[in-house]
């Protein structure tokens, strides 16, 4: 079975950068050309929704449904639970955002969803970030995503990974 070694860091982002408040986020959105849906709109305002105090580097990985070991499909539930057993932690919600702003050389039609808490939207229904690049540009978005939400083996996502110090 596969162990933290197992997943090689996809990319190093920031957090905590000037971006603070959802007010801020979106700023930079439209600074940069992206796009957020109504539905990332309602994290961004949440209570959940929280940034590092200080500037600091963290490293994540990039693992599909397959890569977590699920041959089919997998809850959201079991796809946490696995990584979890894996070594892997889940990401703040701040990396929804900052991934977005700062990975601009997304490929078109490549879809990423961050593994987070789950957060209550308007309509009540849980949702995570997700990071996508369609015909339209590049987007904040959201997927539904409750425990026992199920998700198909190419599904990719996106986790942090302890630092090894």
């Amino acid at each position: 079975m596969a162990t933290t070694a197992s997943f090689k860091v996809w990319k190093t982002i920031q957090l905590g950068t000037r971006h603070k408040t959802a007010d801020d986020f979106r700023a930079a959105f439209q600074a940069a050309g992206c796009y957020i849906a109504d539905g990332a709109h309602d994290i961004l305002r949440s209570a959940a929704f929280q940034t590092a105090e200080q500037e600091t580097e963290i490293d994540i990985v990039l693992t599909s449904v397959a890569g977590l070991g699920f041959q089919r499909f997998a809850t959201y539930e079991e796809i946490c639970a696995r990584a979890r057993e894996l070594g892997l932690e889940l990401c703040s919600a701040e990396v929804g955002p900052q991934l977005r702003l700062q990975y601009l050389t997304q490929p078109f039609t490549h879809w990423l969803h961050i593994a987070m808490e789950p957060v209550v939207n308007s309509a009540g229904r849980f949702v995570i970030f997700s990071v996508d690049r369609s015909f339209g540009g590049y987007y904040l978005g959201t997927r539904y995503s409750s425990p026992d939400d199920i998700w198909y083996s190419v599904s990719r996502f996106v986790f942090a990974r302890p630092n090894s110090n």
